[in-house]
């Protein structure tokens, strides 16, 4: 589950369709026969519009400060 992200929200820090089709291609190519169901959202900002804390993992845009500059970060969430 990805809400709309930067492209489209003011409020969005982070984009957060394409994380979200990314995190979907690794598993699977990763994790083959994983068969357990496992909710994972992705949401670009803490107004939660994709609902991260009622799923298995919840990913949180947020901007990182690091020594080359500002960069897109995501806080997680488990359980």
């Amino acid at each position: 589950l990805a809400c709309t992200g930067r492209q489209f929200c003011k409020l969005a820090v982070v984009e957060t369709k394409s994380r979200a089709a990314d995190i979907i291609e690794y598993l699977e190519q990763a994790l083959p026969d994983f068969t357990v169901p496992l909710r994972i959202s992705v949401t670009g900002c803490p107004n939660s519009c994709a609902h991260y804390q009622v799923c298995d993992i919840g990913l949180v845009g947020d901007v990182l400060q690091s020594p080359e500059g500002k960069r897109d970060a995501f806080r997680v969430y488990l359980g």
